[in-house]
C-alpha cells in the first residue's frame, strides 16, 4: 500500500462498503482492495481484467454516467482515487454530485492539486490507454468550498514527475 492508500485507508473501517469509481488497476491498495464489501468501476477492460483475475468484484461503466445505477446512500465510502481529472470539469462536477448522492459515510477524492498535464499511454505495462490523459484540473480549494477537507502530499506522477496532490474527505 502507498502513501495515498494509508491516507485513504485511515478513513475507511474494515466492514465498509467501499465504491471505488475509476478504480484502475488498485495502485494504492498494493493491488488488492481494501475491504471485502468492494466494488471497482472502470471503462477500461485491460485494468478491470486484471484485478478480476484476483477476484474482485468490477464493472465497466463510463463516469459519470454509470453513476445512475447507484442508489442514494448505498456505498459507506464512494472512493474517487487519480479519476476526476480524467474528465471534463461538466462531467468532473457531476461526477461528485453523484459521489455525494450515493454515498452514506464519506467520499474519498485523491487528484493532483491543480492541472497536472498528462496524455493517454500505456500505463503498467498494459495496453495504451486514451482515458489517461487528464482532461480537468482540481484544487483544495474547490474541494474546501464543497465542505470538503483537504490534505496535501507530495508525490511523483507515475512518470516520476512531482506534483502535488489533494486527498479530499467529505464526510456525509
Amino acid at each position: 500500500m502507498n502513501e495515498h492508500g494509508k491516507i485513504i485507508y485511515s478513513h475507511i473501517d474494515p466492514s465498509d462498503t467501499v465504491l471505488d469509481l475509476g478504480c484502475g488497476i488498485l495502485q494504492e491498495f498494493g493491488y488488492s482492495p481494501p475491504v471485502d464489501k468492494y466494488l471497482g468501476v472502470d471503462v477500461f477492460d485491460p485494468y478491470l481484467r486484471k484485478i478480476a483475475d484476483q477476484g474482485v468484484m468490477t464493472i465497466r461503466g463510463k463516469l459519470p454516467d454509470v453513476c445512475d445505477s447507484f442508489l442514494d446512500n448505498s456505498w459507506n465510502i464512494v472512493l474517487l482515487a487519480d479519476v476526476i481529472e480524467h474528465l471534463t470539469k461538466e462531467d468532473g462536477l457531476e461526477l461528485l454530485d453523484h459521489a455525494e448522492r450515493i454515498a452514506k459515510k464519506c467520499v474519498i477524492i485523491d487528484t493532483p492539486n491543480g492541472f497536472e498535464p498528462q496524455e493517454g499511454w500505456d500505463a503498467w505495462g498494459l495496453p495504451y490507454c486514451q482515458f489517461q490523459a487528464h482532461l480537468s484540473g482540481w484544487t483544495d480549494q474547490e474541494f474546501t468550498e464543497r465542505g470538503y477537507s483537504c490534505s496535501l502530499i507530495k508525490n511523483r506522477t507515475p512518470k516520476g514527475k512531482p506534483v502535488t496532490s489533494v486527498i479530499a474527505v467529505r464526510y456525509a
